[in-house]
C-alpha cells in the first residue's frame, strides 16, 4: 500500500540505459510517462497495453490507474505489471473519475514527458518515436497528432487531421487535440492537473496550458486509433454540448456574447464533422 492508502503493483525498478530520440541517453528515469485511467475496461485494456509494449521507442514507464473496476480490468493490468517492470498498476480506493485518475498518474510520474492514452484507444508502433523526434527537433513543449477513428471491433471509420498548430482562441471553439495523442513537456509546464470535470476535462487542461504557451503543434501522421463507442460518455451529443457550454462559461469565464460565439462555432464544426463521417 502507498502512504496515501492506495495500492500499487510494480516490480522493483532497475536502472535503465537507453537511447532517447535525438541521441541523448537517460539512466534512472524514463523519458516518457504514459498514463491511462481505466474503469470497466476489460474488453479493450489488453489491446491498449499491448500497443504501448510494441512501441519502437522503449524509454517509457506505463502508469495504469484502475478506478474501482468490478470486471476483469484489474486482473488484466496486474498480469502485465507482474511481467514487465515498466508497467505499474495504481488502484483507487474510491471511484474518482477519469480526471482524478489521470492526476494520480501524473503525481506518480517520473518521466520528463507526459503522454496520455485512454483505456480503449491504441497507439501505432512508432507513435512515441515520431512524436518525441518532432518535439525535441523543434523544442516543442505541447504536441498532438492526427488519428484514425475505428469502431468497437477496430474496423476503420475515418481519419481526423487537425490543424498544424492551434492557439488558445482556436481551441475555444473546438478541441483539436485528442487526449490519446497529446504529449506534454513537464520542463515547460511542470505537472499540470486535469480539472475535476465529468466531461471535457482534457479540453479544459489544454486551454489552461495554452494560456501560457503560444501554440500547440500537431504532427500530421495518424499515430493513434480512437475507438468510437456508443456507450461512452462523449457519445451523448446533448450532454457533450452542455458540458462544452459549461466549459466556456464556468471554466474559461467568458462573457455571454463571447461564449455564445464560440459555442456557435463549436456546434457548427461538430455538425460538419458528423456530416463528413456519414
Amino acid at each position: 500500500m502507498s502512504q496515501h492508502g492506495h495500492s500499487v503493483t510494480r516490480k522493483t525498478m532497475k536502472t535503465t540505459h537507453g537511447a532517447v530520440p535525438g541521441g541523448r541517453h537517460f539512466r534512472t528515469s524514463p523519458l516518457v510517462s504514459v498514463i491511462t485511467p481505466a474503469y470497466q475496461a476489460e474488453r479493450f485494456i489488453g489491446d491498449t497495453v499491448e500497443s504501448v509494449l510494441r512501441q519502437s521507442c522503449q524509454e517509457w514507464e506505463y502508469l495504469l490507474v484502475d478506478d474501482c473496476s468490478t470486471d476483469g480490468t484489474t486482473r488484466i493490468i496486474e498480469s502485465y505489471a507482474n511481467s514487465d517492470e515498466r508497467v505499474t498498476l495504481l488502484r483507487n480506493k474510491a471511484n474518482i473519475g477519469a480526471a482524478g485518475s489521470r492526476n494520480r498518474g501524473i503525481h506518480a510520474a517520473r518521466g520528463r514527458y507526459l503522454a496520455f492514452l485512454d483505456s480503449d484507444d491504441l497507439w501505432e508502433p512508432t507513435k512515441l518515436t515520431e512524436q518525441m523526434q518532432f518535439m525535441t527537433r523543434s523544442n516543442l513543449p505541447l504536441t498532438y497528432t492526427a488519428y484514425k477513428r475505428v469502431d468497437a471491433d477496430g474496423q476503420p471509420i475515418g481519419l481526423v487531421e487537425p490543424p498544424a498548430r492551434v492557439d488558445y482562441h482556436m481551441m475555444l471553439s473546438s478541441n483539436h487535440m485528442a487526449c490519446s495523442t497529446v504529449i506534454v513537456d513537464t520542463a515547460t509546464f511542470g505537472k499540470p492537473m486535469f480539472p475535476d470535470l465529468r466531461l471535457r476535462q482534457d479540453h479544459a487542461l489544454w486551454l489552461r496550458l495554452l494560456r501560457t504557451a503560444d501554440w500547440a503543434h500537431g504532427l500530421g501522421e495518424p499515430l493513434m486509433r480512437y475507438r468510437v463507442r456508443r456507450d461512452s460518455l462523449s457519445a451523448n451529443k446533448v450532454r457533450a454540448a452542455r458540458y462544452s457550454w459549461q466549459l466556456l462559461v464556468k471554466e474559461e469565464r467568458l462573457g455571454f456574447a463571447r461564449a455564445l460565439y464560440h459555442f456557435g462555432k463549436y456546434a457548427f464544426l461538430a455538425t460538419a464533422k458528423r456530416s463528413r463521417r456519414i
